[in-house]
């Protein structure tokens, strides 16, 4: 818009501040357009993946982890999934206090850390869950198990290893 103002005033004609909202450069918002869909189509081809299939074992290998490290992992990913267990459960007394006391924005701020501490909630458990079933599977399988998201603080005896291949797509 600002383009064809600037080339409006450089032909000779005068500037008004009352162009706004009248003048539309149609071929900007088409180039601006494009741009943006090329640039989801090419996000959207990185994103099909190199239908590479890995186990977890697999996994531990080409990261070069050990036993230790696994553990490690998992009581790192154990401590941040109970941590963000409890500060999700004050959260949730906070923003139902401040619902109940009639305040929406406290209530609706409490609903917002609720969401941000679940995410990292979720993320760590699954990450537990992985290293504790030494398996590669995907999060919708964690997520129909609800009783298994909060993880042990210590990592089981090492059991069976699984050797399901995950497909990355």
């Amino acid at each position: 818009m600002f383009r064809y103002v600037k080339t409006k005033v450089a032909n000779g004609a005068k500037r008004s501040t009352r162009y706004a909202g009248k003048v539309v450069n149609a071929a900007e918002i088409a180039e601006t357009a494009s741009a943006t869909t090329g640039m989801l189509r090419q996000f959207w081809e990185s994103r099909k993946g190199t239908d590479r299939r890995e186990t977890f074992q697999n996994a531990v290998e080409r990261r070069g982890l050990t036993q230790d490290d696994l553990r490690a992992l998992h009581r790192q990913h154990s401590i941040v999934a109970h941590l963000t267990f409890f500060f999700a459960c004050v959260a949730i007394a906070m923003g139902a206090w401040h619902y109940a006391q009639g305040s929406l924005p406290g209530a609706l701020a409490g609903f917002g850390a609720l969401m941000a501490l679940l995410g990292y909630f979720l993320r760590a458990g699954f990450r537990a869950a992985q290293i504790e079933r030494r398996d590669l599977f995907p999060f919708q399988d964690y997520l129909r198990s609800p009783l298994s998201w909060l993880p042990a603080l210590s990592l089981p005896a090492q059991g069976k290893a699984v050797t399901k291949a995950v497909r990355h797509d």
